[in-house]
């Protein structure tokens, strides 16, 4: 915010033609639905790399479920739901 004569003019009648919106600060209730919300995306964003890391193994080695890849590759999908 710059704090020169000019500028502290230009506001000064921005405010007293009120096009300077209100500013309001969000209520509790809102901002934990918020939090939660923000929390669970990037919960999802790092679960579906994982995801398709697996999907990938799957495919590569042709089987349905992690349980029919060999061991170290049960492994390392195992690592990836972890």
């Amino acid at each position: 915010m710059k704090t020169d004569a000019v500028d502290a003019a230009t506001r000064a009648q921005r405010l007293c033609a009120e096009l300077i919106p209100e500013a309001r600060m969000i209520q509790n209730s809102p901002r934990e639905i918020r939090d939660v919300l923000r929390s669970r995306l990037v919960m999802v964003s790092r679960c579906l790399p994982c995801q398709r890391a697996i999907g990938a193994l799957l495919e590569k080695y042709n089987v349905a479920t992690a349980a029919s890849l060999p061991e170290l590759l049960q492994l390392q999908a195992e690592l990836h739901t972890t």
